[in-house]
């Protein structure tokens, strides 16, 4: 049975426990998602910005650097054309 996780990740965060989402506003990763943000439809914002939000969670970033080559290439699929630097950047990666 899949536990919920939500109230342990709310619970890190406010307890300043996890500091990956608790950033500046004038942050690098920051000011990529913003941008990323701007560069897609209205409609597929708040998408797109919970993608990121929730691959900012993944801990190994070579597992992280695999999901977010995977997630552009099926967006992309489906229509949803990304900045693929701006995504990779917005996600806690530097681009290789």
């Amino acid at each position: 049975m899949a536990r919920d996780i939500t109230g342990e990740i709310v619970r890190r965060i406010l307890s300043g426990e996890d500091h990956r989402l608790v950033e500046s506003k004038s942050g690098p990763r920051a000011h990529a998602l913003s941008d990323l943000a701007d560069s897609v439809d209205r409609d597929q914002r708040d998408m797109i910005t919970g993608i990121v939000e929730i691959l900012r969670q993944v801990d190994d970033e070579e597992n992280r650097r695999r999901i977010v080559a995977g997630l552009t290439r099926k967006l992309r699929g489906e229509g949803i054309s990304l900045d693929r630097e701006l995504f990779a950047l917005a996600c806690g990666l530097e681009e290789k």
